[in-house]
């Protein structure tokens, strides 16, 4: 039960982030997602709901980790994930228009936690030790990182959310593999 709970929560929180991204891009005709970050949604009309979007992103990488406990994932690295979930929510909770400095700073920790556990998963949980999780894990840590790594080639918002889809799809597999271990 436990490992399905954690699967359910892990996805419904980037549900959630995806959810509310897409419905402030279509209630905001002015944001240009091609050129500006997500974060700048908060700027415009009902932007204060990007905190959900924030929050649920946090949860679902809090709810990786509790699901990943079960599988004798090693404290240092649920530390790893539980300090992104609270970066993540941080960065909801201290907004663009508020304090630009700090919620960038706590985005891009969250980031650079996450593409470190996406890369460690495979090593320091059995579980996820295959050829193709390893695949998996390392191709998703990869391409966040060279997401990253071209903004300022290719526009800024396009950059941010090709690492974000990254992170997305990452943790949807948690979640989706702590659901099936159950049966």
């Amino acid at each position: 039960m436990r490992d399905f709970l954690a699967g359910a929560v892990t996805i419904g929180g980037v549900i959630v982030f995806a959810v509310t991204i897409g419905w402030l891009q279509l209630v905001q005709p002015q944001y240009d997602p091609i050129h500006q970050y997500m974060s700048e949604l908060v700027m415009g009309r009902s932007g204060a709901v990007l905190l959900i979007g924030f929050c649920g992103l946090g949860i679902s990488i809090y709810s990786a980790q509790v699901g990943l406990a079960a599988s004798a994932a090693p404290k240092g690295f649920r530390a790893l994930l539980s300090c992104a979930a609270i970066s993540m929510v941080g960065a909801g909770i201290f907004t663009m228009d508020q304090a630009v400095e700090l919620h960038v700073s706590l985005v891009a920790l969250a980031f650079a936690l996450l593409v470190i556990s996406m890369y460690l998963l495979p090593v320091c949980v059995g579980q996820f030790s295959s050829k193709s999780a390893r695949m998996a894990s390392w191709l998703s840590s990869g391409c966040a990182t060279v997401s990253i790594a071209l903004s300022g080639t290719v526009p800024d918002g396009v950059s941010q959310r090709a690492a974000a889809v990254c992170v997305g799809a990452w943790l949807l597999w948690i979640g989706i593999s702590k659901i099936r271990k159950r049966n």
